[in-house]
Order: structure tokens, then C-alpha cells, then sequence
């Protein structure tokens, strides 16, 4: 039977694990609010009021937040954990990639439906909407992963690091 060189976390490193996967969501929302006046800037038109808007696009980013941490981000670092230690390359490029996660079901959509014609003839508005969206997305997610590592990245880390 072969086993697995994979490090056990201990008892406190579990607990540390555990709050950081538990304030991902609020980091995001804290993030999301904060980033919000640049998204403000990058569409058409301003918001009435914008706090009102920073709050409500940070509450939507929490809420995608928690969910992704509980679907995703959590069964994906137990199976990087089995795998071998979790470095801070792997929480940084995972955090890229799941803070674009929300936008995956709006991009099946667009696509479902097809691009019209006014896309082909020389609209390229939607380019720098889907463009705006994943460097937002990125931003939040590599972000929250950075929040993350500070808090339990020394925990998942293998023993000797050159990093």
C-alpha cells in the first residue's frame, strides 16, 4: 500500500484553516464594496447613490463569496491537501481563478443566446465588459486568497520553503 507524502494538518492549524475559510466571504464583500467606485466608473451612467451601490454590490460579492468557499474553494484545497502541501502559488492562482466563477453562468447565457449583429458589425462594448469582469473577478479572488495565506498559509506550506 502506498501512502501519501502529504502533510497532516494539526488540531490549532486546522482552526486556523477554518476561520480563514470563514472570513473569505467578508473579505470579499469588504473588497467588493471598496473596488466598487471603479466599477461605477467603468459602466455607463453613475448610481444615484453610491454607497447604496458599494453596499449592494459588496453584499453580492459575499454572497458569491460563500458560496464559492463553501462548493468550491474548500473541497478544492482537502484535495490539494491530499495531493501535498498547499503553497502560496497554488492559494493566489486558485484565488484568480474562483473569483471569476461568478461570471462563468452570465458568459453560458450570453453565449446561449448568440451574439447579435450589432456585436459583428462593430459594437465592442461587450469585450471590455467581459475584460472589466475578469480583472475585477481576478482582482477580488487573488485579493481574498492573499487574506487567506496571511492567515493560514504558514499552516499548509511545506516544511522548507525557498520561495
Amino acid at each position: 500500500m502506498i501512502q501519501s507524502a502529504a502533510p497532516r494538518l494539526t488540531p490549532a492549524a486546522e482552526g486556523r484553516v477554518a476561520i480563514a475559510l470563514l472570513l473569505m466571504p467578508f473579505v470579499s464583500a469588504a473588497l467588493g464594496f471598496l473596488l466598487f467606485p471603479l466599477v461605477a466608473l467603468t459602466v455607463e451612467g453613475t448610481p444615484v447613490d453610491m454607497i447604496d451601490g458599494a453596499v449592494a454590490f459588496g453584499l453580492g460579492i459575499g454572497i458569491a463569496s460563500l458560496l464559492i468557499t463553501g462548493l468550491v474553494a474548500l473541497p478544492l484545497l482537502v484535495w490539494l491537501l491530499k495531493r501535498g502541501p498547499v503553497t502560496r502559488r497554488h492559494a493566489l492562482l486558485a484565488g484568480a481563478v474562483l473569483g471569476n466563477l461568478p461570471w462563468v453562468p452570465f458568459a453560458i447565457r450570453l453565449l446561449s443566446i448568440g451574439l447579435g449583429p450589432e456585436v459583428l458589425t462593430g459594437g465592442h462594448e461587450w469585450l471590455l465588459g467581459v475584460w472589466r469582469a475578469v480583472l475585477f473577478g481576478s482582482a477580488i479572488g487573488t485579493a481574498s486568497a492573499a487574506v487567506f495565506w496571511l492567515l493560514a498559509g504558514r499552516h499548509l506550506e511545506p516544511e522548507s520553503t525557498t520561495e
